[in-house]
């Protein structure tokens, strides 16, 4: 039945039909449409959204006894036999009726062997190389019957929980959901736009050049919806009037801390007192390196607003962060505020007392985590909103908390603007302050080492254990995978390296208590050696650490390398971070950990890490980077982010409410597709 009503879609716009259910779909049946909304998955628009991640060119089918040389090759054939050695070594051996070519993989896992057995038909794509003149392939690609045909292929990766929908079935499904969609098309001073033609090409290029046509077309578009949202909020934006001068907020500063302040910090505070006072609102980004200042600036506003009645709220990304802002806030203020710690390990009754204080209005300033976005929580006299470490929260999050104070002011903060921060900067959402120089500079010296240097580095680290010294050592995973050192493997390994020096782990699977436990007896001095994951890459204050050792650097992004190093050498004095890594020299890999090693400026190392890893999901909260996004150079970002701009500006103005048949087009996209939390209905 759901097919009859492809009359009825027809009659509507582009992002109308695309906003209608996944059941409308031919091939979405009952059980599929619960699978894909358990992964998020629940419109037409959605499904199409899942863009290929990237392109791989089939050649044409090569006999095994044709490859003289090195290459990538799609071969097929029979297993004629395998072998594996525990779970480290898979070998097959594919045959035709030309010759035969070896298949290895470097781990072993059950489904191998079925895969790959013997007298198994399988047909294989990847890069050979010639071993004693035969061709072996290294982790290659098993092709389908139906992928076998030369030319372009999409891959996709799907959300979890939808890997068992195959990609033929997906396909099927991307090609449906297209059909059901009108062809409109949006022309505006020479800009042109066909999303159903920039969708169909971006799944189904005839070649490279039209896919990076269609991710081009449909990126520009998303910057433009982004850009007229800005625009809109910007010329909207108000807020409660905070009547304070540069001089007030100086001399708050004074009172509460025992430093000067740089001059770059009492310009950043002249800066606050022109948005609060303004009566526009404060939507300000305040970027700066580990021990900026940052903190302190961000402390005399809040202070600025609990004398005059109102309420804060400090929102941070970890129990650990907050833990520590709390502590630090308490001490600070002392009896000048009332503030409490939110968290999701905060027992029912201290939630409850917090709740009813926040109500009535007895806390001035709340700490906390994602706890905060409880619904259950009503302030009385909310009016700013601070962020610590901005780029783990999405958009929409730090909208939920913005929504519920009436006409307040937002403050973010960032150590290092890692690639998210800067693409919001060029967005517009945000007016930027910058600390660029530190008080008191962090000189944290780096090495890169590979994996077989380890004993070594041990060596080198338990000298200056023996000196006294305390040590970091950061895992990207907390259990073993097949490639990557693990949390539990390392502690096991410094235990049995380092018996006579205390050791801990902490990670965020731990409790909450037990991980504040922990980190005050690394302060104390009680625990000299600390094995964690990245949990500690923001915020964290140890004065005594000076050593950091990063297992599998490769793994982490330039900017969070950044912020961990940045965990040592708080007390003054030198410290060491070594970046332990299998990636070889001269590949991409390396050479990014070699920039970072050479490099100390974190505004630098953003850019850089931009430039290679994409600039992320701008009003989701996902950090990875996007296809389309990586399709472009720096100076083609650039250029499309400012021509965006440009085109915002001049459809606002023509038409602030897009209330006008010509801007139908546009309106039906906030309205129906970006759900934009923007009232812009006229």
């Amino acid at each position: 039945m759901k097919f009859l009503a492809v009359d009825y879609i027809y009659r509507m716009d582009f992002w109308q039909a695309a906003s209608l259910s996944t059941i409308k779909v031919k091939g979405v049946g009952p059980k599929l449409q619960k699978r894909f909304a358990s992964a998020g998955i629940e419109t037409i628009g959605d499904i199409i959204d899942i863009l290929p991640a990237r392109y791989e060119e089939v050649p044409r089918q090569t006999p095994i006894g044709n490859i003289k040389a090195d290459g990538r090759y799609l071969v097929c054939g029979e297993i004629v036999g395998t072998s594996f050695f525990g779970r480290k070594f898979f070998r097959a051996r594919l045959r035709d009726n030309t010759g035969t070519a070896e298949i290895l993989f470097f781990w072993w896992a059950p489904y191998l062997s079925a895969i790959f057995g013997k007298g198994k038909n399988v047909c294989i794509l990847g890069r050979a190389k010639i071993v004693r003149g035969k061709p072996s392939f290294a982790h290659p690609t098993l092709v389908s019957p139906e992928d076998r045909k030369a030319g372009l292929k999409p891959v996709y990766f799907l959300p979890h929980g939808l890997s068992s929908v195959g990609r033929k079935r997906f396909v099927s499904i991307v090609k449906s959901a297209l059909a059901l969609l009108p062809d409109d098309r949006f022309e505006f001073e020479g800009y042109r736009f066909s999303p159903k033609s920039a969708y169909l090409s971006a799944h189904f290029p005839a070649n490279l050049d039209e896919a990076r046509g269609a991710m081009r077309a449909l990126l520009s578009f998303e910057v433009l919806m982004n850009q007229i949202a800005f625009v809109i909020r910007r010329r909207r934006r108000s807020a409660i009037r905070l009547p304070v001068s540069v001089d007030e907020l100086l001399r708050v500063a004074r009172e509460v801390f025992p430093f000067r302040f740089t001059s770059e910090q009492r310009r950043v505070l002249g800066e606050f007192a022109w948005d609060v006072s303004s009566g526009c609102g404060m939507s300000r980004l305040l970027q700066g390196e580990v021990g900026s200042g940052k903190t302190a600036c961000a402390v005399v506003l809040m202070l600025a607003f609990v004398e005059r009645g109102y309420q804060v709220v400090f929102l941070v990304p970890t129990f650990v962060l907050a833990h520590q802002h709390y502590r630090n806030l308490v001490r600070i203020l002392g009896n000048r505020a009332s503030i409490a710690l939110l968290t999701g390990a905060t027992d029912p009754i201290e939630r409850s007392r917090i709740m009813l204080g926040i109500a009535s209005g007895d806390i001035d300033i709340l700490v906390g985590t994602h706890a905060m976005f409880d619904e259950r929580l009503e302030f009385s006299r909310l009016a700013l909103l601070v962020i610590d470490e901005q780029q783990r929260f999405g958009v929409s999050q730090r909208m939920k908390l913005l929504s519920r104070m009436e006409r307040g002011h937002l403050l973010m903060m960032t150590a290092t603007p890692i690639p998210r921060t800067l693409a919001l900067a060029y967005f517009g959402d945000l007016d930027v302050s910058t600390l660029r120089h530190r008080p008191n500079p962090v000189r944290v010296r780096t090495y890169v080492r590979d994996f077989s240097a380890r004993e070594r580095v041990f060596d080198y680290l338990e000298k200056r254990l023996e000196e006294g010294e305390r040590l970091f050592i950061i895992h990207p995973v907390i259990q073993k995978t097949d490639e990557v050192s693990s949390l539990k493997e390392g502690i096991r390994r410094i235990r049995r390296r380092f018996p006579d020096v205390p050791s801990a782990e902490i990670h965020g699977k731990m409790p909450a208590s037990e991980r504040a436990s922990v980190l005050d007896d690394f302060r104390s001095g009680k625990v000299r050696i600390l094995v964690s994951t990245n949990i500690i890459e923001v915020g964290l204050d140890v004065h005594s650490a000076n050593l950091m050792l990063i297992e599998s650097a490769e793994r982490f992004g330039l900017s969070q390398l950044h912020q961990m190093r940045g965990r040592i050498g708080r007390g003054g004095d030198e410290a060491i971070c070594i970046l332990l890594t299998d990636a070889p020299e001269g590949s991409e890999a390396r050479e990014r950990l070699e920039f970072l090693a050479r490099s100390t400026d974190g505004f630098e190392i953003s850019e850089f890490d931009m430039l290679s890893r994409g600039v992320g999901n701008i009003w989701g909260e996902e950090q990875s980077g996007r296809l389309g996004f990586d399709l472009l150079s720096h100076k083609q970002f650039s250029s499309l982010i400012q021509s965006g701009r440009e085109l915002a500006e001049k459809l606002v103005e023509r038409d602030p409410k897009f209330s006008l048949p010509q801007s139908r087009f546009i309106r039906s996209a906030l309205l129906n597709r970006w759900r934009f939390p923007l009232d812009i209905a006229p």
